[in-house]
């Protein structure tokens, strides 16, 4: 059993979901976009997965780095869920 670490984002327009994949196609890392309970995936750099995701589950998307170092890039704050806490911990 791994556990990781998601944060919380909101992604409800979409110029806010088109600035999210600009800045994250600079990164590195793998990230997905989930719903809550994870069963519900897209690639965070597919603008048709986001754009699926917002519509579907738009108050439950997480962003979770697959490489499960538990490293989020430090432009993320400006996307994170209205003030809920910054990452949950869970265990799967």
């Amino acid at each position: 059993m791994n556990s990781y670490i998601r944060a919380h984002i909101a992604l409800d327009t979409q110029p806010i979901i088109l600035n999210f994949l600009s800045l994250m196609g600079e990164e590195a890392d793998s990230y997905v976009i989930e719903n809550e309970d994870g069963s519900y995936r897209a690639n965070a750099r597919s603008i048709l997965g986001l754009m699926y995701m917002a519509t579907e589950h738009p108050r439950e998307l997480f962003l979770r780095n697959m490489t499960n170092d538990g490293v989020f890039p430090p432009w993320l704050d400006s996307f994170r869920m209205y003030g809920t806490p910054s990452t949950e911990e869970l265990a799967f």
